[in-house]
């Protein structure tokens, strides 16, 4: 331990530890601009100047490491004008006159602004009022009035990414935005560009972020101090009431999130501890409170389609379950919560209906915690995106990490991992298992993957002995053989995994097939119907896109008490952030009222059905009247019945998952245009599609993203057919 004074306080500390980390750990202020916890010490700003007993002028002690018997001051009356001084400097090129206007306390009120400049640069028409660092800074300097006149740079605010904007006349250059891009994501999308005045942020030539390798994460928004970077949808939300802490439950990563709440609505969400992805931190607030959300009952009479009472739902729910009795298919989704599974287990044990969901390949989950990734080792990705689908996940595992270790990518499609990895093999389409046993054994078996031998001896080459970690998508590939020091993790996108196996429940495809059913009781999915019905429920946020009969509106995450199980197997705990939007209940609430109102007694035992397996599907090679191969991948950007970009513009932008990937030759045998519709057909299914054309998919295949609802489940070979020229 180290021991040193600060403002005549002893203080011990650990040896490596800086002056400011000191001072914050004993409560003692010390004003910065450019500093942030996770993110090495920078010392841009110079507001953390302090005195050294022994130094000749004050030092930055974000920078300074601790040392035995040290005599820090962090408040002498030079310290402060310093202080001053150096934060008019920063403030003469900012938007300083409401900063130090002695009105600004009834400003809102009486918009005396307006007498002097714009309302678009006053503090409290700027999204970051009540939250900005300089406020705070101005107060406590008792700054009242700045010598030097306000610079405007008259620079335009970039608008034309979809999550944040980016208005650099309000930054300072503090470099946090830059440093948490490249420390805590690695994604290097912004830099410091140009030198002098003319310093800004920036991507590299000037490209918009949608077309570099910004993961839209938020660490830059986060870190900005002041309104230079805002968040689309939150920014005007105001400083919140309160901040829930809560898990995110879009993918099976689970990350913890702070939601922030005003006048109960969700009005953002930030990290709690660790980073979060694109979905937990701009996707929440606008899932909550989403116009197409539909938050009371409705029932449909006759031809039409009517707003009605929950008792009136339920009662109606009720006895179409007892009219359909042991003729009924509860399809649910894995994305509710254990709460809610647990009721539909009691429902269907009533002998009611008869369960089923959408996973498949459940056969090759395990349990995995971060700490089997204790030792460093090569990465291997096959047939995922981990980038672009579970970028935290691959985040806290190179954290860990102090060296570091090659990626490899195993993958027909050039992903956004792929664009990023040290080697990018890309096999034909069904060879990745072959690929990997040429990888990680020592066969003399004919390489027919159609990667080259050298490529392959260079890979082997990279694991030197330690083994690898093997990261994959169990939707493409089911069962993957490797030796035993390769640890293989499947990746499912969805959560509850281990509770949904235990539940021994159907396929859904399974319960869709059988023409005994008659119901259907739809519970966070919209599956693809291969009949007509005779009556649908559906339990959701969203209508369906199969249609209803009864719809009964559901709480979302942000709205309940409850729990789930992560890709960990772990439960994670949600926390209710807000009481439930309308008149939607909590999923558990609703099945429960549903079985009580049956008069099923609880623990009764009389299941419809046993499970049935589902058998993998064989590969089936493309024909002349098919001749294209057509990969359905996994898709995270997908919840409970709805993708996010078919809810939210900015995921629109940033995902684009409605569109069918085709490779440019392809497209031209074709005479079919980038962004025309082109129509999939197969034996037993067809669907219009928009065309995306792109050299990132290999000719003679075609990608699309999983959509239960249009029917997209799993792969087949179709035909394509223009449609629109």
């Amino acid at each position: 331990m180290i021991r040193l004074k600060i403002n005549d306080i002893p203080i011990e500390i650990e040896e490596g530890k800086t002056v400011l980390e000191a001072a914050r750990a004993h409560n003692i202020r010390i004003p910065t601009l450019c500093n942030q916890a996770d993110l090495a010490p920078y010392g841009g700003c110079r507001l953390c100047m302090v005195e050294i007993e022994g130094y000749q002028r004050p030092v930055t002690s974000c920078t300074l490491p601790c040392h035995d018997g040290m005599v820090v001051k962090t408040d002498s009356p030079q310290l402060k004008d310093l202080r001053r001084f150096t934060l008019e400097l920063i403030l003469s090129e900012h938007p300083y006159s409401c900063l130090i206007c002695d009105k600004k306390e009834d400003c809102a009120k009486f918009m005396l602004c307006i007498q002097k400049e714009p309302v678009t640069l006053g503090c409290k028409y700027c999204s970051k009022d009540g939250k900005c660092e300089l406020q705070v800074l101005v107060e406590e300097l008792e700054i009242k009035e700045i010598p030097y006149p306000l610079t405007y740079r008259g620079l335009e605010v970039e608008r034309w990414d979809p999550f944040f904007e980016r208005d650099y006349n309000l930054c300072i250059l503090c470099n946090r935005c830059v440093r948490a891009c490249n420390e805590i994501r690695h994604a290097g999308v912004i830099q410091f560009q140009y030198r002098g005045p003319d310093t800004v942020v920036g991507t590299a030539f000037g490209l918009t972020h949608l077309e570099t390798a910004c993961q839209f994460c938020g660490a830059c928004v986060d870190a900005c101090p002041t309104g230079a970077m805002s968040e689309r949808y939150g920014k005007w939300g105001g400083v919140p009431d309160k901040k829930v802490s809560t898990s995110c439950s879009f993918c099976s990563i689970a990350c913890e999130v702070l939601l922030n709440v005003r006048d109960n609505a969700v009005i953002s969400s930030e990290p709690e501890h660790h980073p979060l992805c694109v979905r937990g931190r701009f996707g929440i607030s606008q899932f909550v409170h989403n116009p197409k959300r539909v938050t009371e009952p409705f029932l449909k009479k006759g031809t039409r389609i009517v707003e009605v009472e929950w008792d009136e739902a339920l009662q109606a729910a009720v006895e179409k379950l007892r009219e359909f009795k042991g003729r009924t298919g509860i399809i649910f989704s894995p994305n509710l919560t254990v709460e809610a599974l647990d009721a539909l287990i009691e429902l269907e044990n009533s002998g009611f209906g008869i369960l089923g969901t959408s996973l498949d390949s459940l056969s090759a989950y395990a349990d995995f915690s971060l700490e089997q990734f204790s030792k460093p080792a090569p990465i291997v990705v096959l047939n995922t995106d981990i980038i672009d689908d579970f970028s935290v996940l691959m985040l806290q595992i190179r954290k860990s990490w102090k060296e570091k270790t090659p990626l490899i990518v195993i993958d027909s499609a050039q992903t956004k991992t792929a664009d990023k990895a040290d080697v990018w093999l890309q096999p034909k389409l069904g060879k990745e298992e072959d690929l990997l046993q040429l990888l990680f054994s020592e066969s003399d078996k004919r390489n027919t993957t159609g990667v080259a031998n050298e490529l392959i001896e260079t890979v082997k080459a990279m694991f030197n002995g330690n083994g690898a970690y093997l990261f994959y998508n169990p939707s493409n590939i089911a069962h993957v053989k490797l030796p035993g020091s390769v640890k293989a993790i499947p990746l499912f996108a969805r959560p509850n995994l281990s509770k949904i196996m235990n539940m021994q429940v159907q396929n859904s495809n399974d319960i869709l097939h059988d023409d005994s059913i008659d119901c259907l009781f739809l519970v966070g999915e919209s599956p693809s119907l291969k009949k007509t019905y005779k009556v649908i429920i559906a339990q959701d946020h969203f209508i369906p896109a199969c249609g209803y009969d009864i719809f009964l509106p559901a709480a979302t995450f942000a709205e309940v008490d409850g729990s789930f199980i992560a890709l960990d197997g772990k439960r994670r705990t949600l926390n209710k952030a807000i009481e439930p939007v309308g008149k939607s209940k909590p999923d558990d609430w609703i099945i429960k009222e549903i079985t009580n109102n049956l008069g099923v007694e609880a623990g009764t035992t009389t299941r419809a059905k046993e499970p049935t397996q589902k058998a993998t599907p064989k590969q089936v090679k493309p024909t002349g009247k098919y001749p294209f191969h057509l990969v359905v991948r996994e898709n995270n950007y997908r919840f409970r019945n709805k993708s996010l970009s078919s809810l939210m513009k900015g995921f629109k932008k940033f995902r684009n998952d409605d569109c069918l990937w085709i490779h440019p030759a392809d497209a031209e045998n074709l005479k079919l245009k980038d962004g025309k519709k082109v129509q999939i057909i197969s034996k037993d299914f067809s669907l219009t599609m928009t065309a995306k054309v792109t050299d990132s998919v290999p000719a003679g295949t075609v990608y699309a993203f999983h959509d239960p609802s249009a029917g997209l489940v799993m792969d087949k070979i179709v035909r394509l057919e223009c449609i629109e020229s």
